[in-house]
C-alpha cells in the first residue's frame, strides 16, 4: 500500500487537510469532465438528427420522383386504350372492370356536416363506405381513361337514395364519386337504375304535436320529390330506366295514405318509360333501458326508443298492374290490416 501510495503521491497532500482538497480537486475534474462529455454527446445527438431528417427528405424525394415515374409508366397502357380502341370497345373494358365488384347497393348519402335548412348548407353527395378503385383514380390513370371510366361505372352500378336526398342529386353536376381523385361527372347523366327509398312515414313527436296537418305535408314532399323525376334536370335517359321504391312503414303508419298520394306518380313515370317496381318493410323500434335510469340527475323514462329493425314482406310489387289496380290493392290491404 505504501508503494502505491508512494507511486500516485501529489503535492501538498501530506496532511489530511491537503489530501481532502487534493479529493476536492479531482471530483470537480471528474464532474467538468463529465459535462463536457455530455456536451459533446448532445451535439453529436443533434447532428445524427440533422442527419437522420436530411435522409429521410432526400428518400422522400427520391419516392416522389419514383412515384412520379412509376405513375407515367402506369398511364401508359390507359393512353393506349384511349389511342387505339374505339369508345365502344373501350366500354366493354370499363364494364369489365366493374364486373363483380358490387354485391349490394351502394348507398348515396350527405356528405355535408351542414343541416340541410342552414343557409350556409351544399349537398355534397357521397357513396357511403365505397373505396375507389385504381382505374377511377384520375392520378393512377390518367382523367380521360378516369373519367370515362366513372361514367360506365354509374350506368352498371346499382345505387339507392332516400326521397329527401333524390332533388339534390338531380341537380347535382360533381357526381356522387366526386372528391380529390376523382373526376366530375354528373352521376345522372349515365344512371340507368336507383332504388328510392320512402319513409318511415311517422313524424317526431313534436312536429305531431305542433302540426296536426304534418302527414299531409310530408305527402307532399315525397310526391314533388318523386316528381322531379318527370322534370328537368333529371336522368339523362329516362325510357327503360329501373326505378325501385322501398317502402319503409312503422307499425303505427298511416301508409295507405302515402301509397294512394304515390300511385299517380309513379304511373306518370310508367308513361314516360321508367320501369317502376316497389317493395315494402315494416319497422319495429328497438328499446333499451336508459344506462342513467334512476340517478337524481336522470329525468328521461325508463325505456329509450332507439334504432329501427326491419323486416321486408314478400308481399306483390305494388305496380306490376293497372293504375286502377293498384289503387284497389291499396284499400283492400288496408282492410285486411283493420280487420
Amino acid at each position: 500500500m505504501s508503494d502505491f501510495v508512494h507511486l500516485v503521491k501529489i503535492p501538498g497532500t501530506d496532511t489530511v487537510e491537503g489530501l481532502k482538497e487534493a479529493i476536492k480537486n479531482l471530483d470537480e475534474e471528474a464532474r467538468e469532465l463529465d459535462e463536457k462529455h455530455a456536451e459533446q454527446a448532445r451535439l453529436a445527438n443533434e447532428a445524427i438528427q440533422d442527419l437522420n431528417a436530411k435522409h429521410l427528405a432526400l428518400r422522400a424525394t427520391l419516392l416522389m420522383m419514383g412515384d412520379k415515374q412509376c405513375r407515367e409508366v402506369l398511364q401508359e397502357l390507359p393512353k393506349a386504350v384511349l389511342e387505339k380502341l374505339p369508345r365502344e370497345l373501350r366500354d366493354m373494358v370499363y364494364t369489365e372492370l366493374y364486373r363483380g365488384s358490387q354485391d349490394k347497393p351502394y348507398e348515396i348519402t350527405d356528405g355535408d356536416s351542414k343541416h340541410p335548412h342552414d343557409p350556409l348548407h351544399e349537398f355534397a353527395p357521397i357513396v357511403k363506405a365505397f373505396h375507389e378503385p385504381y382505374w377511377m383514380d384520375k392520378e393512377e390513370v390518367g382523367h380521360e381513361f378516369a373519367r370515362e371510366a366513372v361514367e360506365v361505372w354509374y350506368k352498371c352500378a346499382h345505387l339507392s337514395i332516400h326521397i329527401k336526398l333524390l332533388q339534390p342529386l338531380l341537380q347535382d353536376d360533381d357526381g356522387v364519386l366526386y372528391e380529390q381523385w376523382s373526376p366530375s361527372v354528373r352521376t345522372c347523366n349515365f344512371l340507368r337504375k336507383l332504388d328510392v327509398i320512402i319513409g318511415p312515414a311517422t313524424l317526431p313527436i313534436y312536429l305531431e304535436e305542433s302540426r296536426p296537418s304534418g302527414q299531409a305535408v310530408n305527402i307532399r314532399q315525397i310526391c314533388r320529390s318523386l316528381s322531379a323525376l318527370l322534370e328537368e334536370p333529371s336522368v339523362a335517359q329516362k325510357e327503360g330506366f329501373k326505378l325501385h321504391i322501398t317502402f319503409r312503414w312503422a307499425m303505427e303508419d298511416e301508409w295507405s295514405d302515402y301509397l294512394k298520394a304515390i300511385c299517380p306518380v309513379v304511373y306518370r313515370l310508367k308513361a314516360q318509360g321508367f320501369l317502376v317496381s316497389g317493395s315494402q318493410a315494416y319497422g319495429q323500434s328497438i328499446y333499451a333501458v336508459c344506462s342513467h335510469f334512476g340517478r337524481d340527475d336522470c329525468e328521461c323514462e325508463p325505456w329509450q326508443r332507439g334504432d329501427t329493425s326491419w323486416h321486408i314482406l314478400d308481399v306483390f310489387d305494388w305496380f306490376d298492374c293497372s293504375e286502377e289496380e293498384c289503387m284497389q290493392r291499396i284499400e283492400e290491404e288496408k282492410d285486411k290490416i283493420w280487420e
